[in-house]
């Protein structure tokens, strides 16, 4: 059938080859409501943007879901470090450093259990304490001079408690003990402490209130700073010898403002601390 006549009698049900190509938009005319004219309504002509809308809407809540998620695994996480963190420092603080603050008073066998009955008591430093409490009691012996104990929990705890001592002593459960057991004693006393208990004898007379007015605070390769034993000393207007001898390992402990005094402290780690040893209790 010639072309012509294809065109007149096919017109009213279908386009030839010759409208399509000379007509794009006629290969789809109802594209828009993707083929189906019938099943489709899209009287705005938005039905492209609607469907991309929606998918970007769908994108948009999977985004947001996800980097909800992904803040509440951080958030746990985070939690659950936090967590670990405090039972790890828990664990180092009573393993490690934990420490039983608590000191006790020992007296000369046979003597009085009343320290009001003497005029001296004395107080270990860490060496002291190293040494053991059968050593402090051997002191109190030869001395007849009632001693409160500190006693070694190791040295690395044994260097924490004299840490907290020196920066926090309001707070110190030594020096509370040491007060406490003077608190009855109604005559000024001489209190000699080496080392670390310097720290204890400082902060009980500054902070404890128990410690007897007018005494005199011997302390020995002290621990506590100069600054410090005066502050103590005024606390209870009472008397200080401040015995920190050159070459004592003391000096940089609680630093000497001689700064050659104070290099000479590091000469005492040749001979085993045999200044800061030989200058401890009587």
């Amino acid at each position: 059938m010639p072309l012509e006549v294809q065109h007149e009698l096919l017109r009213f049900s279908r386009l030839d080859t010759t409208q399509l190509l000379s007509d794009p938009s006629q290969q789809l005319a109802y594209g828009y409501v993707a083929g189906n004219a019938l099943a489709w309504n899209d009287q705005m002509g938005l039905g492209l943007w609607s469907s991309t809308k929606e998918k970007a809407g769908k994108v948009y809540r999977g985004a947001k879901k996800a980097v909800r998620s992904l803040k509440n695994g951080i958030k746990k996480a985070g939690r659950n470090l936090k967590r670990r963190a405090k039972k790890t420092a828990k664990f180092v603080a009573t393993k490690v450093f934990g420490v039983t603050e608590k000191g006790e008073w020992i007296f000369p066998e046979g003597g009085s259990q009343n320290l009001n009955d003497y005029g001296q008591v004395m107080t270990n430093g860490i060496l002291g304490k190293l040494e053991g409490e059968g050593e402090f009691r051997s002191k109190v012996e030869l001395s007849k001079i009632p001693g409160y104990y500190n006693p070694s929990q190791g040295f690395i705890r044994d260097v924490w408690q004299a840490f907290k001592q020196k920066i926090n002593g309001s707070n110190d459960e030594l020096a509370k003990g040491f007060s406490d057991g003077l608190a009855g004693v109604d005559h000024p006393m001489e209190i000699i402490a080496h080392s670390q208990g310097t720290l204890t004898v400082k902060n009980a007379a500054i902070h404890g209130g128990g410690v007897p007015t007018g005494s005199t605070l011997d302390l020995r390769s002290p621990a506590a700073s100069k600054l410090g034993a005066n502050k103590a000393e005024s606390a209870i207007n009472g008397t200080l010898i401040y015995d920190q001898p050159w070459g004592d390992i003391a000096n940089v402990i609680s630093p000497s403002l001689n700064p050659l005094k104070l290099a000479t402290g590091f000469a005492d780690l040749l001979c085993n601390l045999c200044i800061h040893k030989g200058n401890g209790l009587p």
